[in-house]
């Protein structure tokens, strides 16, 4: 589980190398733009993928690593996190209202994950209703608050910034 967090971090590491890297002068929109690029591609996108392919092709592998048995509903969460890995790497090519659905449609699902996680670790007996005790969730709470807040704030500041750019346009 610890993946997810070096997932995270590569995400930004890869945005700063990015920058070393290309020695463009960037404006403010354009790092903000970059960023959320990043955090799409990687954190939903290449994320959901490697989460879609250990719940597509190695259920049991999942299931014993989380304490759980193995269910029909692991197919259909490995399902669910293909489509947003799809929309994640299809990100690179679309913008605009496309990054803005998949911010809100990724958010609504890891903040739903999160806040799952948390009744299994304060308002549910998890270990007598699943086997699982309840630390196995604190890194999946970390990713599941941690990737939408992000999201959601880098794409307010990013529209916000748009905003002024159009507001600066009007005569």
């Amino acid at each position: 589980m610890i993946i997810f967090v070096i997932i995270y971090a590569f995400s930004i590491i890869g945005f700063f190398v990015h920058l070393f890297l290309s020695k463009e002068e960037r404006k403010k929109k354009q790092l903000f733009e970059l960023f959320i690029l990043y955090q799409l591609v990687v954190n939903i996108g290449i994320l959901s993928l490697i989460s879609a392919g250990a719940l597509l092709f190695t259920p049991q592998l999942v299931a014993d690593s989380l304490g759980w048995p193995t269910c029909p509903f692991q197919h259909e969460l490995g399902n669910v996190n293909l489509a947003f890995g799809v929309l994640g790497i299809l990100c690179i090519w679309f913008r605009g209202d496309f990054w803005t659905a998949t911010i809100i449609g990724a958010s609504i699902w890891l903040l739903g994950d999160g806040i799952g996680h948390l009744y299994l670790m304060y308002g549910g007996d998890t270990v007598a209703a699943t086997g699982v005790p309840a630390t196995n969730n604190w890194i999946m709470l970390i990713t599941d608050f941690l990737i939408p807040t992000t999201l959601l704030l880098l794409l307010f500041a990013f529209k916000s910034l748009n905003r002024n750019d159009v507001k600066a346009d009007i005569p």
